[in-house]
């Protein structure tokens, strides 16, 4: 029986901190999905309005599902998982808007890009 849990949620959330605790406690793999959409080539560009990574969803999809296929205890990571398949759990994370404003902001995001995530 397979094990995998996606983890989501806006950017901020705390999606690498809880998918890293809960796979080392776990003694599960960890897929990071922005860095597995990197290393394999699956940035198809940069949005010139918002100035994020633009991935190939499918390409990522196929790829993900290739690799759960192959392992039994899994946590993907990352704002994209929830729009993969495979997974028999998903966590979405959610942060209270006004912590949420001061993290996006310590990380330099521009006021629209704040405005965007939350949603205001």
């Amino acid at each position: 029986m397979s094990n995998i849990i996606f983890i989501s949620g806006t950017p901020c959330t705390g999606k690498t901190t809880v998918s890293e605790i809960l796979a080392g406690k776990l003694n599960w793999e960890l897929v990071k999905v922005n860095d597995l959409a990197i290393s394999n080539n699956l940035v198809l560009g940069i949005d010139e309005d918002k100035g994020y990574k633009v991935i190939d969803i499918d390409a990522l999809n196929e790829l993900l599902l290739d690799i759960i296929s192959k392992t039994d205890n899994l946590i993907v990571e990352g704002h994209l998982s929830h729009l993969c398949s495979g997974a028999d759990k998903l966590i979405i994370l959610r942060c209270r808007p006004e912590i949420l404003k001061e993290r996006l902001a310590l990380r330099n995001y521009s006021d629209a890009k704040i405005h965007e995530n939350l949603e205001d």
